[in-house]
């Protein structure tokens, strides 16, 4: 078997492997493209707080309210702070660093890869159901993760699109315009070329899986893939 048989010769693929290895071979998949998703996340937020350039102020961490001050007196354990102003200055791309690469929204978005897994492997069950599948569930679950083995692809190119923009681009110091302009990025970044073609090259994964995992014709096995496939280029292009 060649390494680029599951993506470009998937009905050998699916034809000639055992079914509890293709499962297992799956989940490592999907685990793999959680990582590179996590990974290609960061990368972007480093490589646009690496271009944003000025200052901005923000609150003081460390700035305590005169009222305590007052209320402790000269012995207080925070009199050491009352010279703190309220508001400092910070560089824009630090500021911009720290929100992006929060564990929270690296975390979210790992376990929204994997949750993606089962939730599409369902799906196609139940389309390859209305379209007289028959076959166990497991089978399913892993042509649903082969299936989303072109998104690894997908992410790599999403972030050399965005390295491009940024680069490109005259970004400014000031947040709220620059929330704007990433605004306006995104939609180059993730690329409606992109979702569709990544889109129909999943619709071609899972039209062979399909057929040999749920035991249908491939016409059949082709509307019910097109049905998935279709829902993920629109979640792709929302």
């Amino acid at each position: 078997m060649s390494p680029i048989d599951p993506l470009v010769r998937p009905d050998r693929f699916f034809d000639r492997q055992r079914w509890d290895w293709l499962l297992a071979s799956s989940a490592a998949v999907v685990v793999v493209l959680a990582l590179v998703s996590g990974a290609g996340f960061v990368a972007m937020g480093w490589v646009l707080a690496d271009e944003v350039t000025g200052t901005t102020t923000v609150d003081n961490p460390a700035y305590v309210p005169d009222w305590v001050c007052e209320q402790q007196g000269e012995d207080g354990p925070t009199q050491n702070a009352c010279d703190e102003p309220e508001r400092i200055e910070v560089e824009t791309g630090e500021v911009l660093w720290d929100a992006w690469a929060d564990p929270g929204n690296v975390g979210a978005l790992f376990f929204s890869v994997l949750l993606a897994w089962p939730l599409t492997a369902v799906a196609l069950q139940v389309v390859s159901r209305l379209a007289g599948g028959e076959g166990s569930f497991r089978r399913t679950l892993a042509v649903a993760g082969w299936g989303m083995a072109p998104t690894v692809l997908e992410v790599a190119l999403v972030v050399g699109l965005w390295w491009y923009q940024v680069r490109t681009m005259a970004l400014s110091s000031d947040p709220e315009a620059l929330v704007g302009q990433v605004e306006g990025i995104e939609p180059l970044a993730g690329g409606a070329v992109l979702a569709i073609t990544f889109g129909i090259w999943q619709w071609y994964v899972w039209t062979h899986g399909l057929k040999h995992g749920r035991e249908l014709s491939v016409r059949a096995a082709a509307g019910a893939a097109g049905a998935v496939a279709v829902v993920s280029i629109l979640f792709g292009l929302a």
